[in-house]
């Protein structure tokens, strides 16, 4: 009988838990990135990014965990699909964005209808 209520209880827990851990509509597009900081540069560390959307603006967080006094260069990738007369085509753009060793901040983008895919230190023919 103890284990019925035990497993009732735990399963009660559990469901209240990954209610309140479900993300929103909003925070759903919101996204995560990291690039390398490369040999001479922090080697194995990282540039943590993070981004919001808030209305007609993106937000880009950093975090740079490479060597101080080195600028790591990164790229965010936006993409826009454009539809006319039934024929739809992707647009893929590219905006560099420079963050320094060993520093953190934000960074506000008109987004103009684009969505932020991704960011990385990629090839302008890779879409992340």
């Amino acid at each position: 009988m103890r284990s019925i209520k035990f497993a009732a209880v735990t399963a009660a827990a559990g469901f209240a838990l990954s209610m309140l851990a479900a993300p929103s509509a909003q925070a759903a597009t919101d996204g995560r990135g990291s690039v390398k900081c490369g040999k001479g540069f922090g080697g194995n560390a990282r540039v943590n990014f993070s981004w919001m959307y808030h209305g007609d603006n993106t937000v880009v967080y950093f975090n740079n965990h490479c060597a101080k006094g080195k600028k790591i260069t990164a790229q965010t990738v936006w993409y826009k699909q454009s539809c006319s007369r039934g024929i739809c085509e992707d647009d893929y753009r590219r905006v560099n964005m420079d963050t320094h060793g060993k520093t953190h901040g934000k960074k506000k983008f008109s987004d103009k209808g684009y969505t932020l895919v991704c960011v990385d230190r990629g090839h302008p023919a890779d879409h992340c």
